[in-house]
Formats: structure tokens, sequence, C-alpha cells
């Protein structure tokens, strides 16, 4: 298995590799993605909100803006609002 990490218990080896492909399993179920929601639509920030993580919150004008890390299955929902 592509996957497959060898550790051993005994020789005490092979934990941190085990670490890191687990964070890297992890990070791949979500997306960081910068978006301009317009505060009408508030509903989807709380969504996004709940379910992700925020790294920057920003207002302008009638719009929210958001740079945050979500599930990937919310990244379709988003792609209209979604910003370079």
């Amino acid at each position: 298995h592509s996957k497959t990490v060898q550790i051993s218990a005994k020789e005490e080896t092979g934990f941190d590799d085990l670490s890191a492909r687990m964070v890297e399993e992890l990070a791949a179920l979500r997306q960081e993605v910068h978006v301009r929601i317009p505060q009408s639509e508030y509903a989807l920030v709380s969504e996004l909100i709940r379910l992700g993580e925020v790294l920057e919150q920003d207002y302008e004008e009638n719009d929210v803006i958001l740079h945050i890390r979500i599930p990937a299955d919310l990244v379709r929902k988003v792609e209209s609002y979604t910003i370079p």
C-alpha cells in the first residue's frame, strides 16, 4: 500500500513518519480559500465559520472577506465567491 508507514514499538522507530503522514492525510481533507461573500449571504458565512478554521476575517462595504480553511466538500459551494 502506498500510504503505509512502518513503525516499531519495540525499536521505537517510525513514529515521526507516522505523525507526518497523519498530518498530511488530515490536511488533504481541508482546503484553504479566499472568498468575498455578500452579507446578504450571511448564512453561508456562518456555515463556513462554524465548519472551517478562520485564518483572517475582514469586512469591506457590504461584503465579508474570509481567508479560511474549510472541508474539501464545501469548496464547490463557495467557488463563485473565490478571490485570488
